[in-house]
């Protein structure tokens, strides 16, 4: 599972991220290819119909982001408004995917 989350949560885990249509075109076929263990996974999830209409905000914001080559600092932001987000502890590194 954390295989699956954790280039999600990548731009989280530096100061600042620059959101790139490569790193987006990655992630996508990374979880679109039929033969890796992130479709796999993809396929088992059943997210509950509460959490849809968030995903899709956020899917459509990263996409955003991507287009317009943004650099950000979304750790700043996650500190200041999810609650808990600055006491979890550091996710390990999966070597997916390139911070700015």
């Amino acid at each position: 599972m954390l295989d699956y989350l954790l280039p999600i949560i990548e731009p989280a885990q530096v100061d600042e991220f620059t959101f790139t249509r490569d790193w987006m075109r990655s992630q996508a076929t990374r979880i679109a290819d039929p033969r890796s263990p992130a479709y796999q996974l993809a396929r088992q999830l059943n997210l509950p119909p509460a959490y849809l209409l968030i995903h899709r905000v956020t899917t459509s914001t990263i996409g955003v982001l991507c287009q317009l080559g943004a650099t950000v600092r979304l750790r700043d932001e996650m500190e200041a408004w999810v609650p808990g987000f600055a006491d979890a502890g550091p996710v390990e590194d999966c070597g997916q995917g390139t911070p700015a």
